[in-house]
């Protein structure tokens, strides 16, 4: 726990071993946001050695879209690159699926400049998820269970991906509300309080578990880039942690370096200098919790707080500090 950040809890974990380094562990659940984006990629990387998929896929052939996106393949999406400008986000969300393809196709007319950094908070990812399920035929939370939490010893009740309404019901219990504090008072953030939006967002973006359960899949990712294989091939687990876009984010405003469901080069993305050279990352809501897996150190960690903040406080001081504070405190130079 580092108070001094109003982070809550931390916990890291040895991608050997499988022993926490750090924090207590709890079966709190807790709304991830954005830091749920690499389970999505490995789901598809997963799927890519299985030969069920392929990243180069374009979108044409896996759901028909037309013009620019047509064109566009799964690991643009993954890596933010398919050009998709997002008008809002939770416009997005708040349109029914039935009619969500058809406002993507008419509200996305005008692309970003090809291969340049374009981060998607929701719609490349709603149509990750979407052609995921359709060409497997299987729900998205089945194929997190098989192909990662069953791989990396993660207990399925602890992590969801895409919770439906009935499986909302059954973990509210042990749902932590986090609040937004950026206008300087309390305001209950959309994801623990409005399950009928929450169940109807993209797989990518509606992920729910415990702060161990997320370590523990980046540990096992960590393990896979480093020969394990226990849910990905080295290859996938590296193309999957490559940078493919790295530039100015025409929709952030900063430089930003993206693989497929994570983020690369992290000292662009506000981690300091302490996590190796080669570590990847997620982060959700502004800086609210964060994922990062360090090949080098051998080690994962979790990051979830208590309230929102400011971004710019959130990508400065808060981040980078703790991240400094965790390494300095599992893997001392």
């Amino acid at each position: 726990m580092i108070d001094k950040f109003a982070y809550t809890d931390a916990v890291a974990v040895d991608s050997r071993s499988g022993a926490v380094l750090l924090g207590d562990p709890d079966s709190t659940i807790r709304a991830w946001y954005c830091a749920g984006k690499p389970l999505l990629s490995i789901v598809v990387g997963v799927l890519a050695d299985q030969r069920k998929l392929a990243f180069d896929d374009r979108l044409h052939d896996l759901i028909g879209a037309a013009g620019w996106l047509g064109d566009a393949t799964l690991a643009d999406l993954l890596s933010h690159g398919s050009g998709i400008l997002e008008p809002d986000a939770v416009v997005a969300r708040g349109i029914p699926s039935s009619h969500r393809m058809q406002w993507i196709e008419t509200i996305l007319t005008a692309p970003a400049p090809a291969h340049r950094p374009s981060y998607s908070t929701f719609v490349a990812w709603w149509l990750v998820g979407r052609i995921v399920e359709e060409r497997t035929g299987t729900p998205m939370q089945r194929l997190l269970v098989d192909g990662l939490l069953e791989p990396y010893d993660v207990a399925p009740q602890d992590l969801w991906l895409h919770v439906t309404p009935s499986e909302f019901d059954g973990i509210a219990s042990r749902l932590v509300w986090n609040t937004d504090m950026v206008e300087g008072w309390p305001i209950p953030m959309l994801a623990e309080v409005c399950p009928p939006v929450v169940c109807d967002w993209n797989p990518g973006f509606g992920t729910y578990g415990t702060v161990e359960a997320m370590a523990r899949v980046m540990a096992g990712v960590v393990g896979d880039l480093n020969g394990r294989g226990r849910a990905l091939t080295t290859e996938t687990a590296s193309r999957i942690c490559s940078t493919v876009h790295r530039g100015l984010d025409s929709v952030l405003g900063r430089d930003a370096a993206y693989g497929m469901g994570v983020m690369t080069q992290l000292d662009v993305h506000g981690f300091g200098d302490r996590p190796s050279v080669g570590s990847v990352g997620a982060a959700g809501e502004g800086g609210l919790c964060w994922v990062v897996g360090d090949p080098s150190a051998e080690m994962a960690v979790a990051v979830h707080g208590r309230e929102l903040v400011d971004p710019t406080r959130a990508l400065g001081e808060r981040r980078s500090s703790t991240a400094t504070a965790i390494w300095d405190a599992v893997r001392p130079q």
